[in-house]
């Protein structure tokens, strides 16, 4: 299955960039794919007119065509990518200024800049477009990738889960879902998992007289002792010490 991987391109006239950018990241670990490098504006300008691009990472003073050009060029045609970062040896204000005017997300000076620091930066970036779009959306709380995420999880928590299995239901890296995840819910996917299987865990406790070691399997975990320890932790107190106050009190603790 092809994993959905935001769209890369570099512009830079310096080939040892260009060659850092491809060779020293791991692009795929981050859910991008970087389909091509150019060396000047006009070069980027002819790709982009007949490709898809999410992100562009740019120089600004290249020979042909420079990097504020190009940007002139793309805002005119309303093709910006969704996300624009300026890379340059240049710390000049009204340069820097002017490239913001042109609506890029970042300015990073070449000096200093390291590659997985840009990468990261992206995917802060692309996070916060993504949770903007998903906030115009009235009827969405998170993002159409995570609120599909959390359905898998509602419907199939007591199976067997791997990040692959869910980075394959909505075409992701592993890599950027975990990132994703975290982001919009604050916790990560294995937290979240957890926390889900001991509610549903305390609802059984509540309600059903199966016994510990069944509630266990019934709810995802592979053994007793971890359910134990991960239902401790959540909940504060042993599963059987939870049924036992249940029975005690007669009350219903967590509904779901």
């Amino acid at each position: 299955m092809n994993l959905h991987l935001f769209k890369l391109l570099i512009v830079d006239d310096e080939n040892m960039v260009r060659l850092g950018f491809e060779k020293l990241i791991k692009w795929e670990n981050y859910g991008i794919e970087l389909c091509s490098s150019c060396s000047n504006g006009q070069e980027a300008l002819d790709y982009i007119l007949n490709n898809d691009i999410d992100i562009l990472i740019t120089d600004i003073k290249m020979p042909i065509m420079t990097g504020i050009e190009l940007l002139t060029e793309l805002s005119s045609r309303k093709m910006l990518p969704t996300v624009t970062l300026v890379l340059s040896a240049f710390d000049e204000y009204q340069l820097i200024r002017n490239c913001f005017k042109l609506n890029i997300d970042d300015y990073l000076l070449k000096s200093n800049y390291d590659e997985s620091s840009v990468a990261t930066s992206i995917l802060n970036i692309l996070n916060d477009k993504l949770g903007e779009k998903s906030k115009a959306n009235d009827t969405q709380t998170y993002s159409y990738e995570i609120s599909k995420v959390l359905d898998f999880l509602n419907k199939n928590y007591h199976n067997t889960i791997t990040l692959k299995t869910l980075s394959s239901s909505v075409n992701y890296s592993e890599a950027y879902l975990s990132h994703l995840f975290s982001n919009e819910l604050g916790v990560t996917i294995t937290e979240y998992l957890t926390n889900l299987r001991v509610e549903k865990a305390k609802i059984l406790l509540d309600t059903t007289s199966f016994k510990v070691y069944e509630i266990a399997i019934k709810v995802g975990f592979q053994n007793t002792e971890h359910f134990s320890r991960s239902f401790k932790k959540y909940a504060g107190i042993s599963p059987k010490k939870y049924k036992q106050t249940s029975s005690d009190s007669g009350s219903f603790h967590v509904t779901i």
